[in-house]
């Protein structure tokens, strides 16, 4: 029988914080078919923080077309819903967790390791 990793002997899932509202209204309307672009921009860029990280993954060489995308639209529909949901949800859980946790203690090295492996096993096996 193994042992729970040290993170989860020493944080309780109820001393984490709740999800951020303007997360939480970014995935409800990332899961939603009737929604439009327009809409999804406008709850993204409430954010200016998550807006300009999305407009910077839209000018990455992952997604820019060799012009300077200046609008969320266009970034939104470049990226598709599902890429920018997950951005929305890592950015407000990597800040909540940062808060919880100085990713300069142990714990918090220990955290981002797992993280970073699990993440390349995820893409390994997708």
């Amino acid at each position: 029988m193994t042992s729970a990793p040290p993170i989860l002997d020493t944080i309780s899932l109820e001393s984490l914080p709740s999800m951020p509202a303007a997360a939480l209204t970014i995935v409800r309307l990332c899961d939603d078919p009737t929604v439009g672009l327009e809409e999804l921009a406008a709850a993204v860029s409430l954010d200016p923080v998550l807006s300009a990280r999305i407009l910077r993954m839209a000018n990455s060489a992952a997604y820019s077309r060799g012009t300077d995308i200046t609008s969320l639209d266009v970034a939104m529909m470049l990226m598709g819903t599902k890429v920018v949901k997950i951005t929305a949800l890592g950015f407000s859980l990597g800040g909540m967790v940062s808060e919880q946790i100085p990713s300069s203690s142990e714990i918090g090295s220990q955290m981002w390791r797992r993280c970073l492996v699990k993440a390349i096993a995820c893409r390994e096996l997708a």
